[in-house]
């Protein structure tokens, strides 16, 4: 997907702060649009705001949750003029119901409609919902002639926001292209902002595709191969390795061909394509047994491609593959012990 937004206008914005409920904090609803002074702010929102797309995942909204309130108040924004205030406030408002637990954070939230989107030779409007939680000391330094006055400012980094979701009014029958980022998610408010309050779900393109079939592999190996044939972590390594020297070395992914290259048996390859079947299945995709490889999907994933044998605490040795390179045994008086093969030391 191309997307350029060098002529992209904000026709509308505003900002409304949203509390957490479970800690007494009101949610303050602003009652007016936002005033952008210069062309310099404007600029500097439309490259924050875009600045999600440079992000290789993309989501679509779930259509299992048919009516969901962001999902409908997304398309009225979009689609309906003269509603962009009311509804950024039903917006706000369902946010707060979603942010109940604890250790979720209040913020500002700024709700965006964008103009002149251009995708893939088409112009589309943009919605970008952003919630700011975490402000920084900034320091200011103001110079008139030879005086200098420092001052203490607190703000927002544009470039290290908390929470994020720019909606592309783009495959509307196909939940929209969305992208989201939830840079802040842990403890019990993992899942509510994409879960509970956007309701996406990942977009089955080749980079999902990719991606899914390394973690396939990896929990194929870990939770079957391991415990049925007694499998070390050399093995482990052996196999993810040969499934990155297949993934690095060819274009497009064909399932029969990488689980023959991969897992060296025509037996565990056959068990390899019903545990992926049975996993795609598992998380709601549709699977695919072709699609182009994306070489930044192997990229983000290459810490699955080598195993770390953890040696008492004495050592750890990284094993990236080549199941000759090393040797497992016993010695006489019943310690373990393993033996490495190299050709250069560095």
């Amino acid at each position: 997907m191309n997307i350029l937004y060098h002529n992209a206008r904000i026709a509308e914005m505003t900002v409304h702060f949203v509390g957490n409920p479970s800690k007494e904090e009101k949610t303050i609803l602003n009652q007016s649009l936002i005033d952008l002074p210069d062309q310099q702010i404007e600029s500097a929102l439309l490259s924050m705001f875009f600045g999600m797309c440079d992000r290789p995942e993309q989501w679509q909204f779930d259509d299992r949750y048919q009516g969901h309130e962001l999902h409908e108040m997304s398309k009225t924004i979009l689609h309906e003029s003269g509603m962009f205030m009311q509804t950024s406030q039903d917006i706000a408002e369902f946010l707060t119901r979603q942010s109940n637990h604890p250790m979720i954070k209040s913020g500002e939230l700024i709700v965006a409609r964008i103009t002149d989107v251009l995708v893939d030779d088409e112009l589309i409007d943009a919605l970008a919902i952003f919630k700011l939680e975490t402000q920084k000391h900034l320091m200011q330094v103001d110079r008139q002639g030879s005086n200098a006055r420092v001052q203490l400012l607190y703000g927002f980094d544009p470039k290290q926001i908390d929470k994020a979701c720019l909606i592309l009014d783009h495959s509307a029958e196909d939940g929209y292209r969305v992208f989201a980022l939830d840079r802040t998610a842990k403890h019990g408010d993992a899942k509510f902002w994409m879960d509970d309050f956007l309701r996406v779900k990942r977009l089955v393109d080749d980079y999902y595709q990719t991606e899914g079939v390394i973690e396939a592999t990896r929990y194929f190996v870990h939770n079957h191969l391991k415990p049925t044939y007694e499998m070390d972590k050399t093995d482990e390594a052996h196999i993810m390795s040969r499934s990155q020297n297949y993934l690095q070395s060819t274009d497009r992914f064909d399932r029969d061909q990488y689980a023959v290259n991969v897992f060296e048996s025509d037996e565990l390859a056959d068990q390899f394509k019903t545990y992926q079947s049975d996993y795609m299945d598992d998380m709601g995709y549709e699977e695919s047994e072709g699609f182009s490889i994306r070489p930044e999907a192997v990229k983000k994933q290459n810490k699955y491609f080598r195993s770390v044998i953890k040696l008492d605490r004495n050592f750890h040795v990284y094993v990236h593959g080549d199941r000759s390179m090393i040797r497992r045994g016993v010695d006489d008086t019943g310690r373990k012990y393993y033996m490495l093969f190299f050709e250069e030391e560095s």
